[in-house]
């Protein structure tokens, strides 16, 4: 009794020492701790931040944008390496819950095992566990939340089993008419809709964490998943089709912002009132605003354009104060031949040489794609002498009707009407910083300019086309314009990637295995076996005809090396940032990325 007297008297003096700091937290939020470079300090080893989305990723927090796994994938893990409870919380890939429903445990049995290094427990862990769940007859995203994944097994006695917290399946959908308005008949559709996805995910959620249990710890212990009881959350609910993703995403933040809020929901089941204010059209441009905080960061800690092979070129550079030297070194050393059929070349691969056929017969060359000619001005044109351009969304908002009808007739220029823009001479964004996006990769290995809304707003005004100086997006450091031109000639030159073949292992995350291999065809490249379903293993006939190709560069993880060295011992594996950082160097810096 004396002892719990001296509890409850504490207990007033540390919620009193408390309270002030979570009153800071919840003033400051997630959007306004974003520390630069530190987010992959922050998650820890066993975390992979998932790479900066595309610009067309982005262009979906755009009002009435459909979210997709890549803008979940970026967010929820850096909300959680944000958030204090991040010892406490796992947040799932978005992709994770469709694989799960489409194969099985068996499907993502290995999606756990860069977690289960760090921690030999892995999931079981951490008190929390986030899955984003997607419906793809619906296109709908909802939210599904494990609070203590551990406390379903069976360990001791049946009186052990009884004390301690309860485990169960919290679901937050924005679409169950739990706490919406609206027509009675609409209510009872959208709760039927509701439960038959609830009553799906308990099952699969229940086999998966019993085979993961058996992975994890394997004998010893019994896990009763049938305790796992699953618990809907009367949470705001949206009022159009598309905020789904939205809602989602807020309500993880909510979650993770506040330790109490998380904790509140652990003890009674039920939303606390941080989760109950309504999620209007502005939190839209909040998520964008973030966005572009925590690209800043993806770009500094991931991602980044700052190599150490860039550092050196700019140390280089910082030598000599007329010019950015900057030493070319490509992945091969091209030697001339009189016959014009064929070009051997001597490739030095992480130290090793393999002597490679390469066809390049004139045929070829008259084949080749037509690259802008740089004009006198310094702005670039196409081959028949025009400007095109390449609007972004974000920066043909940027121009009015009229100005869009003076780029063609004061300026003579045009839209690209291609794919992508591959057809552009000119990318335009409208971001003063040069974000390391798929579509401004592959424009670097096109040799095409990027360039920002300034220059179209300068040009119109002056009705010619100016120099380009003053409008290149600068990401960092001094001397960038002048690196990304030098980056954009050699480009121009030669494709880096041409004549090579390119395999990207099915064990990279979709979004990134994609990117990759877009970058590498706008590198003049070729992938090969891209259709391979991601998340597999490589069938042995694939590596039966792998084995036949000449000029081949293998592209995966850490976990690819085994059946990389299967494949060719004499081949190195390299980690995707080799092709990322190509496309925007234009070199291969192959030492610099081999997985050992």
């Amino acid at each position: 009794q004396q002892q719990q007297e001296q509890q409850q008297q504490q207990q007033p003096q540390q919620q009193q020492q408390q309270q002030p700091q979570q009153q800071e937290q919840h003033q400051q939020g997630l959007c306004f701790r974003v520390g630069g470079g530190a987010l992959a300090e922050a998650a820890g080893s066993g975390r992979r931040l998932a790479p900066v989305p595309s610009e067309s990723d982005w262009n979906r927090l755009a009002d009435g944008g459909l979210l997709n796994d890549a803008l979940l994938d970026f967010f929820l893990p850096r909300l959680v390496a944000l958030s204090s409870s991040k010892a406490r919380v796992h947040a799932f890939s978005a992709l994770f819950y469709s694989r799960l429903a489409e194969g099985g445990w068996q499907q993502v049995r290995t999606w756990t095992r860069s977690l289960r290094r760090e921690v030999p427990a892995g999931i079981f862990a951490r008190d929390v566990l986030f899955v984003p769940a997607h419906d793809p007859a619906t296109a709908h995203w909802w939210l599904a939340i494990v609070f203590y994944p551990w406390a379903a097994a069976s360990i001791g006695g049946e009186q052990q089993e009884k004390v301690g917290p309860k485990p169960f399946v919290a679901f937050l959908d924005s679409l169950s008419s739990l706490s919406g308005g609206g027509h009675p008949e609409v209510q009872e559709a959208a709760a039927a809709a509701a439960a038959e996805r609830q009553r799906q995910a308990m099952s699969l959620i229940r086999a998966y964490l019993k085979n993961e249990w058996a992975e994890s710890i394997g004998a010893g212990s019994d896990y009763q998943a049938e305790r796992l009881q699953g618990v809907s959350i009367a949470v705001p609910q949206q009022e159009n089709g598309t905020d789904c993703g939205l809602f989602v995403l807020e309500f993880a933040r909510r979650l993770l912002d506040d330790p109490a809020a998380l904790e509140a929901l652990a003890a009674s089941q039920v939303a606390p009132p941080q989760l109950l204010v309504p999620i209007a059209d502005q939190f839209r441009r909040r998520w964008q605003r973030l966005g572009d905080k925590l690209t800043v960061d993806a770009g500094a800690a991931v991602r980044q354009i700052a190599t150490p092979a860039r550092r050196r070129m700019q140390q280089a550079g910082s030598n000599n104060n007329n010019s950015l030297s900057v030493p070319h070194r490509s992945l091969s050393q091209r030697q001339s031949a009189d016959d014009d059929s064929q070009e051997v070349e001597e490739v030095l691969v992480a130290g090793q040489k393999r002597k490679l056929n390469n066809n390049n017969n004139s045929s070829n060359n008259n084949n080749k794609r037509k690259l802008p000619a740089k004009s006198s001005s310094g702005q670039g044109s196409s081959a028949d002498g025009s400007v095109v351009l390449f609007l972004s969304e974000a920066s043909t908002q940027g121009l009015t009707a009229a100005e869009l009808r003076a780029v063609q007739r004061t300026l003579g220029g045009r839209q690209s009407a291609a794919a992508g823009g591959a057809d552009a001479t000119h990318i335009v964004v409208s971001n003063r910083c040069l974000r390391r996006t798929l579509r401004v990769m592959c424009a670097m290995c096109r040799g095409q300019h990027v360039v920002r809304l300034s220059w179209v707003k300068a040009s119109l005004r002056a009705k010619r086309w100016v120099s380009l100086r003053g409008h290149l997006p600068l990401p960092d450091a001094q001397g960038e314009e002048l690196f990304c031109e030098e980056a954009r000639q050699r480009a121009r030159e030669r494709p880096l990637l041409e004549g090579w073949k390119v395999f990207v292992f099915p064990s990279l995350p979709a979004g990134e295995r994609q990117a990759t291999l877009e970058v590498v065809a706008a590198a003049g490249g070729t992938g090969v076996f891209a259709s391979l379903p991601p998340q597999q293993a490589v069938p042995e006939s694939v590596l039966r005809q792998l084995r036949q190709l000449p000029s081949l560069l293998l592209v995966g993880l850490q976990s690819d090396v085994p059946v990389a060295r299967e494949l060719d011992s004499s081949l190195p594996l390299y980690a995707p940032e080799l092709i990322f950082e190509a496309a925007m160097t234009q070199e291969l810096h192959l030492e610099d990325h081999c997985l050992p």
